[in-house]
C-alpha cells in the first residue's frame, strides 16, 4: 500500500464509519416498522435473545440483490474502519497520533493546523512523516 492508498484510507474513514453503521441498522432491520419490538414479560424476557449482527450462510443466501450489495459493502468497509483504527498502534509521536485522529474526523489541513496552532505547512509535513512511519511500519510487519 503506497502513501497515498493509505491517506484516501484515512480521509474516507469517517464517512465509511458512518456507512457502517447505516447498513448494519438496515440489515438488521432495525430502522423502520419490522425493527419495533414490544415489551416482552414474564419468562419471555429472560429467555436468550438471537445474535442479529452476525449472519449465518442460510441468511445470506436468502438476501435479495440490494441487500447482498449492502452486506458486502459493509464487509469491505468494516474492514477498512477495522484497519485505519489499528494505524493508531503504529504511532509513537502525540504530534502525528493528533494529526492521525483530525485526519480520520475529516478535518482540513488549515483547520488542523489552526487545531494544533501551527502553519498547514507544517501539518503537511507532519502528515507526510506519519505515512511514511506508517509504510515502513505496515511493510515490516508484513514481512
Amino acid at each position: 500500500m503506497n502513501k497515498n492508498q493509505l491517506q484516501k484510507l484515512i480521509y474516507d474513514y469517517n464517512w465509511q464509519s458512518k456507512e457502517c453503521s447505516r447498513i448494519e441498522r438496515i440489515l438488521n432491520k432495525i430502522d423502520g416498522p419490522t425493527g419495533v419490538k414490544t415489551t416482552q414479560y414474564g419468562i419471555e424476557a429472560t429467555l436468550p435473545k438471537s445474535n442479529t449482527s452476525v449472519k449465518s450462510k442460510a441468511e445470506i443466501d436468502n438476501l435479495g440483490k440490494r441487500e447482498k450489495r449492502q452486506y458486502e459493502r459493509y464487509i469491505k468497509f468494516k474492514s477498512n474502519v477495522e484497519f485505519v483504527e489499528s494505524l493508531a498502534d503504529y504511532v509513537d509521536d502525540e504530534r502525528q497520533l493528533t494529526v492521525l485522529d483530525c485526519m480520520m474526523d475529516g478535518m482540513s489541513f488549515r483547520s488542523i493546523a489552526s487545531h494544533l496552532g501551527t502553519s498547514h505547512y507544517k501539518v503537511g509535513e507532519i502528515k507526510d512523516d506519519l505515512l511514511n512511519h506508517i509504510c515502513q511500519k505496515c511493510q515490516i510487519s508484513q514481512i
